[in-house]
């Protein structure tokens, strides 16, 4: 089993916090916030090479970077999803490719209203506006030769109940599940 810990729990500065998940005999760091202060999803390509260096010193994995690009409703349509993300998510596997992380984090959809005892499931189907450019994602991480996996915040997101993740893990295809 392995702990791990935001990076920006260990310190801001992320060269001073690398030192302390050492310390704290960490090996998995998850890479949140900022680093050298450029967004973790929108990192250059200096900032990138800069922390995979630090984090090879300190002998730290980082296999889950979080990417919250993904971050919106699902109601915005295809169109306006793509024109906003897309490329926001291309930087952000600029940027796994030099840090080389095992899976990219997106941030779950949502919904402006989740549905009370309703299934925000059958909302989000592949009929929804939203959920195309969502699979698109996914593609481009696989294609980039990382797995993506989805973190599920609490309020509002489209797996709001246990109901709703069983049918969503029903739904997704097998070709997305790792």
């Amino acid at each position: 089993m392995e702990l791990t810990v935001l990076s920006a729990m260990a310190g801001w500065d992320f060269d001073h916090a690398a030192e302390q998940m050492r310390e704290w005999d960490l090996s998995w760091v998850d890479l949140w916030g900022e680093i050298y202060g450029e967004p973790i999803d929108a990192l250059s390509q200096a900032a990138a090479e800069r922390a995979a260096a630090t984090l090879e010193a300190a002998d730290l994995t980082a296999p889950l970077p979080r990417v919250a690009n993904l971050d919106d409703t699902v109601e915005i349509g295809e169109e306006a999803f793509r024109e906003k993300h897309l490329a926001a998510l291309d930087r952000a596997l600029a940027s796994a490719r030099i840090l080389r992380p095992k899976y990219v984090r997106l941030i779950a959809g949502r919904f402006s209203a989740v549905s009370p005892g309703g299934s925000n499931v059958g909302a989000s189907s592949v009929t929804s506006p939203g959920w195309p450019q969502r699979t698109a994602k996914h593609r481009r991480i696989l294609d980039a030769g990382f797995l993506p996996t989805i973190e599920n915040e609490a309020d509002s997101c489209f797996l709001a109940t246990p109901q709703e993740f069983i049918e969503f893990f029903d739904w997704l295809p097998h070709r997305y599940r790792a």
